[in-house]
């Protein structure tokens, strides 16, 4: 399970954002002390609480020095209606304070009222949406993310602001355009390098040049290999990205949908909000899709046809920090298997972008692409975490995708887009509360061990 699980998620939440923002205080507004679930996720976060009651006066409140390292939290249940009165100093604190979560009762306030009431009060509001008070519990507070007053406004990106995604492709012919077609209707313009498809997958990328793709190469450049070489093409990605005439990088994979925080923005316009915003570098939340029938066929819409997913998954699909502003130096994908570019002096954007990821569409599809992921990596990359994800597969099993859809129609949420975005504000902002799945081996090493041995994975990973 999520280390969250056990502990508060608004709490939790505002540990995760305290971490972007390198602050070492949660300043505790209500009229009550923390709860043990509370007070456990703000040890976790390695932060120190400091209650402030909320209808304190300005002499009493916090000095400026503390408000610019915390993270305020306004406990609306707990205060009565004391918070409503306190608005006024709350946006006076938001001069300097970096950002602060207010949550209310879900019985009195819809994410809509809450927002338009901290808008009349002049706070700039990110987010409104629910959560849960304990973790696995109900959904019963109202929570909203406010922004610090001096933060860049929303709004378009110049013409000249350009995001390119670097997309990796083997066989995806039945996908690839409505791939392409999406991130372009998302401002980004998409470089395609085809790993010698044999599906018709190239031809298909070449006829949509101007349309969404400016550049195409098959690589290896000599040739297909008889076996699928990852650190090869990541190699490839490093180098191409440092080339390429670009404000921001994405990298992206051929079977995703990307989004922007804010469902109503594009991708590129919310880059160029986190760049405006003073960071270089955006991760991703991944959630993953599966069929639950046989119907699909190449050219469906994705979104339309697999309406089932999972908020679960191995740490991988956690850690996707897969966007980077181009600063005229590389950045290293393969130590970590491409789940997160690493550069000096890195700033990761405080609230994740979202992915859309199909990677099981039709029966013959999933046997291909299982069959090459177990058999067709190399016998070293494997051992260090390549091509694992798909090991749960039984190939000879031959009702594996009706097995798989039967699955995903009894045990998984379909997705509903005018509720999701809301009720899982604090899951998709910044993985709390995402399940990830963790392997028996890595359970068993104790806490400490595993950042050396993930060091030394990345290390590995590298050399072979």
């Amino acid at each position: 399970m999520a280390d969250h699980a056990a502990t508060s998620p608004i709490a939790a939440f505002a540990g995760v954002l305290a971490g972007h923002f390198d602050c070492t205080h949660l300043l505790w507004c209500s009229g009550q002390p923390a709860s043990p679930p509370e007070s456990s996720a703000i040890t976790k976060a390695g932060l120190i609480a400091v209650q402030v009651e909320p209808g304190a006066e300005a002499a009493n409140g916090p000095a400026p020095s503390l408000l610019r390292k915390s993270i305020v939290l306004v406990d609306g249940a707990a205060s009565g209606e004391r918070w409503l009165e306190s608005l006024d100093r709350l946006r006076g604190w938001m001069d300097h304070a970096p950002l602060a979560l207010v949550a209310v009762p879900a019985s009195d306030w819809s994410p809509d009222t809450l927002a338009d009431r901290l808008r009349d009060a002049g706070l700039q509001v990110d987010f409104t949406g629910f959560a849960a008070t304990r973790g696995g519990g109900p959904r019963d507070r109202v929570l909203a993310v406010i922004a610090n007053n001096a933060r860049p406004r929303l709004e378009p990106a110049p013409d000249d602001f350009r995001v390119v995604a670097i997309m990796r492709a083997y066989n995806e012919a039945d996908i690839l355009e409505q791939s392409v077609r999406h991130a372009a209707a998302q401002g980004l313009e998409v470089y395609i390098i085809d790993n010698w498809s044999s599906d018709g997958t190239y031809e298909i990328a070449e006829s949509l040049r101007g349309q969404g793709v400016i550049g195409l190469e098959r690589y290896p450049p000599d040739g297909p290999l008889a076996l699928y070489d990852h650190k090869r093409l990541l190699q490839r990605v490093e180098e191409l990205s440092i080339s390429l005439d670009a404000d921001w990088i994405i990298e992206h994979d051929m079977d995703e949908l990307r989004e922007a925080p804010w469902p109503t923005m594009t991708m590129r316009d919310a880059v160029y909000h986190a760049d405006r915003s003073g960071f270089n570098s955006i991760n991703h939340l991944a959630i993953n899709f599966y069929p639950s029938d046989t119907k699909f066929s190449p050219g469906d819409d994705l979104t339309a046809h697999f309406r089932h997913y999972a908020l679960r998954g191995s740490q991988g699909y956690l850690t996707q920090v897969k966007g980077w502003k181009q600063m005229g130096h590389a950045v290293r994908l393969v130590e970590t298997g491409g789940h997160r570019a690493l550069f000096p002096n890195q700033r990761i954007y405080p609230y994740r972008f979202l992915i859309r990821h199909f990677p099981l569409r039709s029966a013959e599809q999933a046997a291909a692409k299982i069959s090459r992921r177990r058999f067709a990596v190399p016998r070293r990359s494997r051992m260090f975490g390549w091509g694992r994800q798909y090991d749960k597969f039984d190939l000879e099993d031959s009702e594996l995708f009706e097995n798989l859809c039967r699955w995903a129609w009894a045990e998984l949420s379909e997705f509903d887009s005018t509720t999701f975005y809301d009720t899982y504000l604090i899951e998709r902002l910044s993985g709390v509360g995402y399940m990830v799945m963790r392997r028996k081996l890595v359970s068993r090493v104790p806490a400490p061990l595993r950042p050396p041995l993930r060091k030394l994975r990345h290390l590995l990973r590298r050399l072979i």
